[in-house]
């Protein structure tokens, strides 16, 4: 989503902040914060919360007010937004879903539409699990882009990697044989698992998480 770059600058100062150690505290690298700053978006909400929350202030202050403002339009006039800028969700389960990762969703009837200003990606469909926790939750939604090129991973992000059978969403770590990659889970190793790359039918980066609130 697009944020309020210079307005984050100003308050960062304001707290008397740096910048690489903002990015410490809500959890990404220096490089990625560079590069979220460089292109005025924040790809993850719940980092921009974490942000919020250190500098004090609503979340929505930090969003920019064109993307807000464009997306109440829509739904203040009772209009749905255009199915072009929209990301199709998928709630279906089982090997259902498996098929429409590995082939093309397009083929897919969708469950409905998610829209998300600002954001690039293919399609959102819901995290089931306990391997990702605290960073994913059961339940929550997963904005996903399939990328075709698996010569290069960033290991702060999170993947979702499909086989025939299965769908892991994992971090992605190198492995001593270039024939396969490590599947992390987020802090316990006995979840981690060594695959082969023959195996894989199909890789997203999750570019954005949407967080299930309790009721």
């Amino acid at each position: 989503m697009k944020i309020k770059k210079t307005q984050i600058k100003n308050l960062i100062k304001l707290k008397s902040l740096k910048q690489k150690d903002v990015a410490k505290q809500i959890g990404v690298t220096t490089q990625d914060w560079n590069n979220w700053m460089f292109r005025s978006v924040f790809p993850h909400y719940d980092k921009l919360e974490l942000l919020a929350k250190i500098l004090e202030v609503e979340t929505s202050e930090l969003i920019d007010d064109d993307n807000i403002t464009e997306s109440r339009i829509y739904y203040k006039k009772g209009l749905l937004p255009p199915i072009n800028i929209s990301i199709p969700f998928y709630n279906q389960e089982g090997n259902n879903l498996n098929a429409m990762l590995i082939d093309s969703v397009s083929n897919f009837a969708t469950d409905d539409f998610v829209y998300i200003p600002g954001l690039n990606a293919d399609i959102v469909i819901p995290f089931y699990g306990k391997q990702m926790e605290p960073v994913l939750n059961n339940g929550d939604l997963i904005a996903l882009r399939r990328i075709h090129d698996y010569s290069f991973f960033n290991y702060e992000d999170i993947y979702l990697i499909v086989t025939k059978e299965q769908m892991f969403a994992r971090y992605i770590d190198p492995a001593s044989n270039s024939s396969t990659i490590i599947l992390k889970a987020e802090g316990n190793q006995n979840d981690n698992i060594e695959i082969s790359l023959s195996k894989v039918k199909a890789i997203y980066l999750a570019v954005s998480t949407i967080k299930r609130r309790a009721l």
